[in-house]
Parts: structure tokens; sequence; C-alpha cells
């Protein structure tokens, strides 16, 4: 981990990182974790053989940008990797992208009419300076709008609350 980190931080930011979730010597919870604090526009990529939902559920909650799994054929591989650096959140197990299960959405018609503007506008990648001119308020109620969103959603990133509403069917057009 220490040498992936010492080597991304040598120029510019990676736009993608590619880790396997289960390799010997790493540890993927504390490297997502990580990665995701400090390479925050970068896009985060599990490959895994394991596919079972509560293990893509915990991927999608540290903040990572998709999962796909090692079975899958290279030319959807690829597709899929393009697809997230274009900022969807992809899950890729076997040979199709596969709609969350039915009984593992999560409900979101809790949150203030704010809230989904603001999870809205982050869904789309919006920085809190782009969230702030776009709704004409300061940068400093969005920090708390993002704030409180990560805090009653219970995730700890901007992207693990994307993530969060693409598997709740939240529509980020509306």
């Amino acid at each position: 981990m220490e040498e992936m980190l010492a080597l991304a931080r040598t120029g510019p930011a990676p736009r993608t990182f590619i880790l396997d979730w289960v390799f010997p010597g790493l540890d993927p919870t504390r490297s997502i974790t990580e990665l995701r604090q400090e390479f925050k526009h970068s896009s985060i990529i599990i490959l895994s053989m394991l596919d079972d939902a509560a293990t893509i559920d915990r991927i999608a909650g540290m903040g990572a940008n998709g999962f796909i799994n090692k079975a899958v054929m290279p030319d959807e591989v690829s597709a899929a990797i393009r697809s997230i650096e274009d900022g969807e959140f992809v899950i890729k197990r076997s040979s199709s992208v596969m709609p969350p299960p039915a009984g593992r959405r999560t409900d979101i018609s809790f949150l203030t009419a704010r809230q989904r503007e603001v999870l809205r506008l982050i869904t789309e990648g919006k920085t809190n300076k782009e969230i702030a001119r776009k709704l004409d308020i300061s940068p400093y109620t969005v920090s708390i709008h993002v704030s409180a969103l990560l805090r009653v959603l219970s995730v700890s990133s901007r992207s693990a609350a994307a993530a969060k509403a693409v598997l709740a069917g939240f529509d980020s057009r509306a």
C-alpha cells in the first residue's frame, strides 16, 4: 500500500486505481479509505472473484466507484472501466451489469428537498463550490448539507453517498 501511495504521489493524481479485493498483504478496507481521502477525484475500482451482495455493498459504502467480477469477459471489463471513469457507478457481475437486488434497495425518501438537491448534484460529480453556485448558497452551507447527508445516509464519503443514491434508484435528473 505504501509503495502504491508513494508512486501515486509522484505526479498528477492518477485517474483510476484498480484494486484486487483479496490480495496478499493488502487490506482493502484501509486501501479504499486512504485512497478516497487523498485522491478524491480518482476512480477506485475493485476487482474480485467474490461478488456477494454484502461484499459489494461494503465496497460501495467505503467509497469505491465500481465493482467488477474477475470472471467478466475482458471486453466487458474495458467497457465497465470506461463507464466508471466517465462517472457511473458500475457493478459488473459475471456476464451482465446487475441492478441492486430488490430487497437491498435503500429508502432515501426521508431526505429534505434541499438534501435531495445537494445529493443530486453530488451524484453529478459537482464540487461544493459548484453546488453553491448552482443553488445560490455559500460553500460553507453546502459543506453543512453534505455533512448532514453523510450522517443521515450512514456513509463516510461523497462517493459512498452517490453510490447509495444510485442503489436506492435515486434519479439524478429529477
